[in-house]
């Protein structure tokens, strides 16, 4: 008999959130609220970094603690950091002057917003496909008043940052080895979340369930994407939302309905939530 859930860990982007809208659906909302309730805790895991929790992205929605930008920052609902793992300034350098050389666009994320240090003018065009809107670097939505361009290049020299995010990168692109302490997990085509080879979710997770005594055997995590993976095939049971990479889906032990059509909603069922 498969132990009882005692921790849940939710995506944000296409698992709480359809990619390009904001606010989690009031009948989530309640679940969550439910399932808190009865003792079971709630963490928000997501790539994004810390400044977009809220209800401006969130809504009503409340956790009891968030892993953001991939595992590089945990902090818990009052906004507190219990852990970090940020970029240094030569890594900072490495990556601005790769970036600027492949003509790419560059994004890093600092506690108020994402910063673009390389290919602004193409965020603008339109992240470079021309006839599309236009779209952040940092992922679908509107994140206005988030991303700011970076001409001077020193936004790092007041807060270094918790990862970067590259975008325009073209097919069959391969980073070369000077760039090996950094991973490279592709979102959409053409984007990539980047941190630490050490970082990720899962790695994150872990160390935040021992501290609230919670054996990943009894946690379960939902999600949609490449960067879930390491998550999903951590936890004692993991779930892939309809619309997932077929990465995570593979790695899941069961699929439920997509975002558009509240497929958290049969996940709890099946969870027992």
């Amino acid at each position: 008999m498969a132990p009882p859930i005692r921790a849940l860990l939710l995506d944000i982007d296409g698992t709480l959130v359809p990619l390009g809208r904001t606010g989690v659906s009031p009948a989530i909302v309640r679940r969550v609220e439910q399932i808190r309730a009865a003792g079971v805790a709630v963490i928000v895991a997501t790539g994004r970094s810390s400044f977009v929790l809220g209800p401006r992205l969130l809504g009503t929605f409340a956790a009891d603690y968030y892993i953001c930008a991939n595992g590089a920052e945990v902090v818990d609902a009052e906004g507190r950091r219990l852990s970090e793992d940020r970029f240094t300034e030569e890594e900072v350098r490495l990556l601005t002057a790769y970036c600027e050389r492949e003509k790419l666009i560059l994004a890093f994320p600092f506690e108020d917003g994402y910063g673009i240090y390389t290919g602004y003018e193409d965020y603008l065009a339109g992240a470079g496909r021309p006839g599309e809107t236009r779209r952040d670097p940092v992922g679908e939505g509107p994140y206005d008043g988030w991303v700011k361009n970076c001409p001077g290049r020193d936004r790092h020299l007041t807060g270094l940052p918790f990862g970067a995010v590259i975008h325009g990168v073209p097919e069959g692109h391969r980073f070369p080895a000077a760039l090996a302490g950094f991973q490279f997990v592709g979102f959409r085509r053409g984007s990539f979340d980047v941190y630490h080879a050490q970082v990720d979710k899962a790695r994150a997770a872990a160390r935040l369930l021992e501290k609230i005594g919670v054996p990943l055997s009894c946690a379960a995590a939902v999600g949609d994407g490449n960067n879930d993976v390491p998550l999903i095939r951590a936890v004692g049971v993991g779930v892939a939302m309809g619309n997932a990479r077929p990465a995570l889906r593979q790695a899941a032990d069961f699929i439920v309905g997509p975002v558009e059509e509240d497929g958290l909603l049969e996940a709890f069922d099946r969870l027992g939530l």
